[in-house]
Formats: structure tokens, C-alpha cells, sequence
């Protein structure tokens, strides 16, 4: 068969498999819509920002994790609410709790700008703030502290934070930008993209999983941002963190590496590791959830 015609060829191909990735992702943007109600602002009704305020002069910030709503941490923050004498804090970052095309709109600039002013404006409402960052959540801390723009009253907790994450590295990243040439949304469970994602908890953890208030689909391009932060500079900055702080986690995580950010703390003299032997990305949903509340209790205590 002549060149020509091998080109000619493939190019029909790859524009059929371009027009049909675009059918596709109209009719996912579509279902998910049909999926939840949506307040006037766009977000799922449910998924919203939380603020337990009980006139206290502490604060508690929970930080979620990459594409997750407010939802990740409500049960916990009311746990929580009843036993520390603290005002409780969820926020809702841009484009996150809302429909799929909001969510491929995700990007670390927003979330660095919301994250940075949002605690700016609790630090000067309240004396002290202790701010539990999970996963992406830890990250955008990190970095901001890196960069000098975090409160000064302010005590940390890192949990499971994305860095070192095992899958930032060339192949993968070659992977979905390759996917992404004909799909904005996965739901492929051939390459990995089951939903719910089980493997991110244990058996516990199952029926919250199965009740996420999110789209049926892995939104791929916020993955990159995910790996973008990932900096050697910012896992530099974690190593030598140099105020007291604490990074939890389980040694099952499948998320990030257990191994090695548990050297990074033990490493550090103002570090303190609180580990789980089960419970993988999401902990406070699974089995140990009164184990790590109750830990949580004991650091805020500290």
C-alpha cells in the first residue's frame, strides 16, 4: 500500500477517534448533570464550604484533596465539633463539587490564590488555626509555605500529602496526555479508571466511596497539576519543614509513598509520624476512622 495512502488512512482514523471522544464527553458532561442538584452557584447541593462556628478563638481547617468536595471531611468535622472547643472550617476550592466541565477547569494558580486568602482572612479572625491538609491538599500547603505566604499562627498536619508521588513520571505523563488527545474524561476500567476507586480505603471506607458526590469519571488533566507541584523544591521543603508539625498516613496508602515520606519525618526532629497499618488514601472514612479521629484529638491537644 503506498505511503500516501497510509497517511490518508491514519488521519481519518485518529479524526474518527477525535469526533467520537468528543460525542463521548458531551454525553459524560450531559449524565452528570442529570446525576445531582445544583445550587444557583453551581455546586452540588451537599458539597458545599462548611463552617461549624461555636464563638471559639481556635480554628480547625480541613484542606481536601485533589477533585474532592467539602463531603471528604463533613463527618469528621462534626465528630470533631463535639470534642475539641473549636470553630471547624471546610472550604470549597474553585471548580471542585460541581459538574464535569468544572472540574477539568481545575488548576494549581485558583487553588493556590483561594487557599492563600481564605486562610489569610481565618488568621485574623482567630488566635491560633490548625490546618489538616489531605493529599493535593497537603501539597498547595506546602508550597505556600515554601513560598512565605501562610499564616504565622498557624500548626500543620499532612496528611497523606502528594509528594514523591510514585506514578510522576515520564510514562504515566506521556499516558494521559495521550489519552487526552481524544478524551477529556476516563471511564475505562481497562486502564485504571474505576469509579468508585476502591482501592483508596478499605472495606470500611466502602459506603462512603459509594456515595461521593462526584461524577462517575477520572478527570485526567488535573492529575498533571497534581504532578506540577510535585517539585523537588517543594519535597525539599517538607524534608527540612522547619516548624512542628505532623504527617499521617497508612503504610497500605497506594497513593503516595509510605516509605518514603515516613524517612522524610523521621528525618526532620519537628516532625512527628502517625501511622495506620490499614486504610490506604482515605483513613478517616475506613475502619480506623475513631482511631484517626481520636489521634487527631490528641495533636490539637499537644
Amino acid at each position: 500500500m503506498p505511503i500516501k495512502s497510509l497517511v490518508f488512512g491514519l488521519f481519518f482514523v485518529l479524526v474518527g477517534l477525535k469526533l467520537t471522544g468528543k460525542v463521548l464527553d458531551y454525553r459524560a458532561e450531559h449524565s452528570s448533570r442529570q446525576m445531582f442538584q445544583f445550587d444557583e452557584e453551581g455546586i452540588i447541593v451537599g458539597a458545599g464550604p462548611v463552617a461549624i462556628q461555636k464563638g471559639s478563638q481556635r480554628a480547625v481547617v480541613f484542606i481536601p484533596g485533589l477533585l474532592q468536595s467539602t463531603q471528604i471531611f463533613q463527618n469528621l468535622a462534626k465528630d470533631l465539633a463535639s470534642r475539641i472547643n473549636a470553630d471547624f472550617y471546610i472550604p470549597l476550592m474553585p471548580h471542585m463539587g460541581r459538574n464535569l466541565d468544572s472540574l477539568r477547569r481545575f488548576n494549581n494558580e485558583d487553588n493556590l490564590a483561594f487557599i492563600k486568602s481564605y486562610l489569610s482572612d481565618l488568621s485574623n479572625k482567630y488566635n491560633s488555626l490548625e490546618i489538616i491538609g489531605h493529599s493535593y491538599g497537603a501539597t498547595l500547603l506546602v508550597h505556600l509555605h515554601r513560598l512565605q505566604e501562610l499564616p504565622s499562627n498557624a500548626r500543620y498536619t499532612f496528611y497523606a500529602p502528594a509528594l514523591y508521588v510514585p506514578i510522576n513520571d515520564m510514562a504515566h505523563k506521556m499516558q494521559i496526555n495521550a489519552f487526552l488527545l481524544f478524551r477529556k474524561y476516563c471511564d475505562y476500567k481497562a486502564i485504571g479508571c474505576t469509579f468508585p476507586s476502591y482501592e483508596s480505603g478499605d472495606e470500611g471506607a466502602r459506603s462512603y466511596l459509594d456515595n461521593q458526590m462526584l461524577p462517575p469519571y477520572i478527570v485526567l488533566e488535573p492529575v498533571l497539576q497534581v504532578f506540577d507541584l510535585d517539585t523537588e523544591e517543594n519535597q525539599r521543603h517538607l524534608a527540612s519543614f522547619p516548624e512542628s508539625h505532623v504527617i499521617t498516613m497508612a503504610k497500605d496508602d497506594n497513593r503516595v509513598n509510605f516509605i518514603v515520606l515516613s524517612k522524610v519525618c523521621q528525618e526532620n526532629p519537628r516532625c512527628q509520624l502517625v501511622s495506620y497499618d490499614s486504610g490506604s488514601h482515605v483513613v478517616h472514612q475506613g475502619n480506623r476512622r475513631q482511631e484517626f479521629a481520636d489521634n487527631l484529638v490528641q495533636i490539637m491537644e499537644l
